[in-house]
This record gives structure tokens, sequence and C-alpha cells, in this order.
């Protein structure tokens, strides 16, 4: 899906909104990636500081092709879409952990 905008930045309130009808709708999969400019930080905002971490799927994609040709590099990409989108905190706080 594409992020509704208003001038040049991502409009996270109108996200947020979406965000809601969808999860009162039952739907819980939620999709993004690395390579989607400012998705991942939106979808943290909207989604992730607001819901439950086990009311929700969230995946996101890595660009392996272009931007991750070596295992290092694909993890490194990882962990910087887990920072990106707060799914590393939210696995581990529902956990227990810090």
């Amino acid at each position: 899906m594409r992020l509704p905008h208003k001038g040049p930045l991502t409009d996270v309130e109108q996200v947020k909104q979406m965000v809601d009808l969808f999860m009162e709708a039952g739907f819980t999969y939620f999709d993004t990636a690395f390579v989607y400019a400012g998705s991942e930080a939106v979808i943290r905002k909207a989604l992730v500081e607001r819901y439950p971490r086990a009311s929700y799927t969230l995946a996101t994609k890595l660009n392996a092709f272009l931007m991750a040709p070596t295992e290092k590099a694909a993890k490194r990409q990882f962990d910087t879409s887990l920072e990106r989108t707060g799914a590393r905190r939210a696995w581990k706080s529902d956990r227990g952990r810090s």
C-alpha cells in the first residue's frame, strides 16, 4: 500500500487511523520493506508502539540483491529493519526482556 502524505512527509496520523480500521476489521498482517522510504518508522509509530505485539504479524523484506550481497550485509540490513520498526523492542518486552 502507498502511504498517505502531507506534503513531502508521510501522514502518520492518517496511517494510525488506517491501522486502527484494519485491526478493527480483524486483519492483522502488515508488510513493509527496508527500501520503502520511511515506511518502517511509520509502522513503528502507527502499529508497533500502539498495539500489543501478539495482536499482529509484521513482515519486512531485505533488498538482498542490491544492498546485501553478503550474509554480513544481510544481517546488518535486518538489524536496521528491527530497529526502524521497533520490532526487536516489542518482541523483548512481551517476553519480559530488556
